[in-house]
């Protein structure tokens, strides 16, 4: 009763004959008795215990969907105030930006990495080195705006760019003392 493979196999020596009549064996079906009594214990437990599941779960869902409504919320909230800071700090930009039109002068200043500049009047580049004005952005427009202002935009929005003279590099500390005032 072997069939032409297992002749084949046993011809070419990689099954033996004891191989062959165990595959041709009738094979008993499995008892599954440790899982028959794993799934009785299961079935045991009390009806009411299923139903307080679902309301547990059912709760779950609705104290973490109650979470997500709260997140967007706030996070729609954080938006509208930032907003509206932007805005406010725009206004008080266009509101006390001094007038650079007529600038002889060149006034260069590091933003991060990169250096600006911005052309300004022999009084403004005064007021610029003894830092009771600073130098902002409105777009792409660079602003000179008193420190009373930079105040106040830095209450609304500590992040936003604002280029000031500061103390720490006074002639009076500096090795190699070069006039600022210096015109070619």
């Amino acid at each position: 009763m072997t069939n032409a493979l297992q002749e084949q196999l046993l011809k070419a020596g990689l099954a033996t004959k004891e191989q062959i009549e165990k595959a041709n064996q009738p094979r008993r079906p499995r008892k599954h008795h440790k899982k028959q009594s794993q799934n009785k214990s299961r079935h045991t437990k009390p009806a009411h215990k299923k139903a307080t599941d679902g309301m547990d779960l059912k709760d779950a869902f609705a104290a973490r969907r109650r979470e997500e409504q709260k997140e967007v919320a706030q996070k729609k909230a954080d938006s509208a105030r930032r907003k509206a800071n932007k805005e406010k700090i725009n206004q008080l930009i266009k509101k006390n930006a001094l007038d650079t039109k007529g600038g002889e002068f060149e006034y260069q200043f590091i933003v991060g990495s990169s250096i600006k500049n911005i052309w300004v009047t022999e009084a403004q580049k005064l007021l610029l080195l003894e830092g009771k004005v600073g130098v902002t952005f409105l777009g792409s427009k660079r602003c000179l705006i008193p420190l009373s202002v930079i105040d106040e935009i830095r209450q609304l929005d500590p992040k936003k760019v604002i280029s000031l003279a500061s103390a720490e590099n006074s002639p009076e500390e500096d090795e190699h003392i070069v006039p600022d005032d210096l015109v070619w």
